[in-house]
């Protein structure tokens, strides 16, 4: 993370006062099993690469590369296809970045492209087999500004985040201002959810608004959630009933009690935190940097595990990864975890045997629920 972000904390620590509003909060348990991951490494040589997508035994790439913004490769490393030149015709796209979402439409696989500032429904399946990009279709202008985040749902409704920094907004003070989060419906009607106040005088928000996150909705396209770097807490907004949570983690801290500390001792009490998630099956493994602010300025490496949540946010395993992973992606034919570091080198996993014990445990939770029960009943 921008180290320049802790810079802020100094100047926000105006107040003392709370400024997260859900109805419930819970606390994670931490008594869970652990788990190992053993990555290896694809032989895919693709220098530019800053992320990856799984799918069909398929290793998409993203790149920064000019000339193919979207490279394709088999798990033998043999190159597929090199899709998506940096061009201005009506296929072409000046810079490519997605949302994380990924799904099918009559078994075709299909991405939403950002590219500033709109964004659009790519069929990535399709471009493979022509060897070409298929002409996007454009479904949102994201106008309002660069820090916004979009997820959409198919009957054309969509979910955005979107922190207060616009030109002449008045809490427009600090680097991460009071996060909005909306869903836009079909009809026009927007449906805020006011878990950060909208407070005009950002000078008594106080330390809330030192804010990063990514947001990720579930493959039913029901829930959103907005996971917190820093505080290490998530967000659960259940777009079907308008229902909040909130979820602390282990390692959560309330940023009122650092009120008047000096900007070191702040780095060395916020773990860095939430950094991609995917969904698999009924869980959230979620990729999380163990190490604190203060690590990242004295340039530690990266030190990373995976938190296996469900649906809930119900913290049930961590696995513990032996490279350094900065996001992550699942190919659900093959039923393989990529990653990518960042740079140019990417992972595969196996994760058969941990899904296969996952569910074991959820057997074994259902039948103790089961059994209680029972023995309620008998004793009444």
């Amino acid at each position: 993370m921008n180290k320049i972000y802790l810079l802020c904390i100094v100047f926000v620590f105006a107040s003392c006062r709370n400024t997260y509003y859900t109805p419930e909060q819970i606390d994670m348990s931490v008594d869970v099993p652990t788990y190992q991951l053993e990555f290896t490494k694809l032989p895919i040589e693709c220098p530019a690469a800053f992320g990856v997508v799984g799918l069909e035994s398929k290793a998409v790439v993203f790149t920064r590369d000019n000339r193919s913004f979207l490279q394709v490769f088999d798990y033998e490393g043999n190159t597929i296809a090199k899709l998506s030149p940096k061009g201005r015709a009506a296929n072409e796209f000046q810079s490519v970045s997605i949302n994380g979402q990924k799904f099918k439409i009559d078994n075709d696989y299909y991405f939403y492209v950002y590219d500033h500032p709109d964004y659009y429904l790519y069929n990535i399946s399709g471009s493979i087999r022509a060897g070409a990009n298929l002409t996007p279709k454009k479904v949102a202008e994201k106008s309002d500004h660069f820090m916004s985040k979009y997820l959409f749902r198919e009957d054309g409704s969509y979910f955005s985040l979107r922190t207060v920094s616009e030109f002449g907004d008045p809490r427009d003070g600090v680097m991460f201002s009071p996060p909005e989060f909306t869903l836009h419906q079909t009809d026009g009607k927007l449906k805020k959810y006011n878990v950060y106040p909208d407070i005009v005088d950002y000078l008594n928000v106080g330390p809330d608004m030192l804010y990063d996150s990514f947001i990720h909705m579930t493959n039913d396209l029901s829930t959103v959630y907005d996971f917190a770097s820093y505080q290490d807490r998530i967000t659960i907004f259940d777009l079907e009933t308008g229902k909040t949570k909130g979820v602390r983690g282990p390692d959560f801290v309330d940023f009122s009690t650092l009120y008047g500390m000096d900007m070191i001792t702040i780095a060395k009490k916020l773990v860095n935190g939430y950094m991609d998630t995917e969904q698999i099956d009924n869980y959230l493994f979620v990729l999380y940097d163990q190490r604190t602010a203060y690590d990242d300025m004295e340039d530690i490496p990266l030190n990373v595990c995976i938190r296996v949540l469900d649906l809930d946010c119900n913290l049930k395993a961590v696995i513990e990864l032996g490279e350094p992973i900065t996001s992550i992606s699942y190919d659900r034919e093959s039923k393989k975890l990529l990653a990518n570091d960042g740079q140019e080198n990417i992972y595969i996993a196996d994760i058969t045997s941990i899904m296969s014990s996952l569910q074991y445990l959820f057997k074994l939770y259902l039948c103790m629920r089961m059994l209680r029960t029972i023995f309620i009943l008998i004793a009444y």
